[in-house]
């Protein structure tokens, strides 16, 4: 299926910015992840982000704020295992409600050292509190 892009509504312009950039360098279609409600609002995430990896790095040094933050929650998407882990350490334990669903997606996969990499987050988030 299709991706139909969805997301809360304070992020979805910058999130159909961020995914028409990114769809410039497509090397692959992008289908259906997973859709989520997140305080009330649907999110949808890709499947896998086919784009070239020096774009997507280019997309997350331009952005700033919320933005940032967005882009590299859908670097977490992208097909190599490596750039997802890069997204996923600058994410570090990000407090926005709409960044979980894509930290408990890597949760699933089967590239073990981005299960690390959270659990180290939630590590360090639990001892400041």
């Amino acid at each position: 299926m299709t991706y139909q892009p969805a997301f809360p509504a304070a992020l979805q312009p910058a999130a159909l910015t961020l995914l028409e950039a990114m769809a410039a360098s497509e090397l692959a279609p992008v289908h259906q992840g997973f859709k989520v409600t997140v305080q009330g609002e649907l999110l949808s995430a890709p499947a896998r982000l086919y784009c070239s990896p020096g774009d997507l790095r280019a997309l997350i040094e331009q952005a700033t704020g919320d933005h940032r933050t967005l882009a590299l929650c859908l670097g977490t998407r992208h097909w190599n295992g490596y750039v997802r882990e890069e997204c996923l350490r600058q994410l570090g334990a990000t407090d926005r409600p709409w960044a979980a669903p894509f930290l408990v997606q890597l949760l699933g996969e089967y590239v073990i050292e981005l299960v690390e990499v959270i659990a180290a987050a939630t590590r360090r988030r639990r001892s400041k509190t």
